[in-house]
C-alpha cells in the first residue's frame, strides 16, 4: 500500500512539474509574440514616416525644376542631399 501511495504521489509531483514547465513555456512564447508585435508597429510606423519623406520630396520637385533643372526648390533641395 505505501508504495502504491509513493507510487501516486511522485507520479503526482511529475505531472505538476511538466503542467509547470509548460505554463513557464507558454508565457515565455506570449511575451516573444507581444515584442515581435511590438517591433512590427514600430516598422509598419517607420515606412509610413519613410512614405511621407518620399511624397514630400516629390512635393518638392516642382515641374519648373524639370524643365529648367538647374532652377527651382526642387533642385536645390536634391543637390543639398
Amino acid at each position: 500500500m505505501k508504495q502504491a501511495k509513493l507510487a501516486r504521489d511522485t507520479e503526482r509531483e511529475r505531472l505538476r512539474l511538466v503542467k509547470q514547465s509548460t505554463i513557464d513555456r507558454v508565457k515565455q512564447a506570449y511575451y516573444e509574440v507581444l515584442q515581435t508585435q511590438s517591433a512590427l508597429e514600430s516598422i509598419q510606423e517607420a515606412i509610413t514616416s519613410y512614405h511621407e519623406l518620399d511624397r514630400d520630396t516629390i512635393d518638392k520637385v516642382t515641374p519648373q525644376s524639370v524643365d529648367n533643372p538647374r532652377s527651382g526648390i526642387g533642385y536645390r533641395e536634391i543637390e543639398r542631399m
